[in-house]
């Protein structure tokens, strides 16, 4: 079963150092978006991956979000303060096609309907 758990500071810290290392990106997630996140945690295993969010750096976004001034007005339905970006999403090599585990993650992630079923045989570590 996967579960999620907010990262503290220092957590946050490690799995930017992750990011920047594994991610395709190869950046972390500017600090300026008030960066948090969530390590995901496969039952059994531990830590196989992380969520990063932050803030949009834009003051406004059309009529979609603005200032709390902007909301009361009706320029726009949130407030800037009210919006989170999903950042950075990374899982392990480990829970992606051809880890070791995948046997693991696809049959524990099957109710998004798209898991990938491999042999044990057929992992590599």
């Amino acid at each position: 079963m996967l579960s999620l758990e907010i990262l503290d500071k220092g957590e946050v810290a490690k799995a930017q150092k992750t990011v920047m290392i594994n991610h395709y990106l190869h950046r972390p997630v500017d600090s300026r978006c008030s960066v948090a996140g969530y390590q995901v945690e496969l039952r059994g295993v531990g830590v196989v991956g992380y969520l990063l969010f932050g803030r949009p750096e834009a003051t406004r976004c059309g009529d979609w979000y603005g200032s709390v001034k902007d909301v009361l007005t009706g320029k726009c339905e949130v407030t800037r303060w009210q919006v989170l970006n999903l950042a950075r999403v990374y899982l392990f090599n480990t829970v992606q096609t051809g880890g070791c585990l995948i046997p693991l993650a696809s049959c524990q992630a099957s109710m998004t309907g798209k898991a990938i079923f491999a042999p044990p045989w057929q992992a590599k570590c």
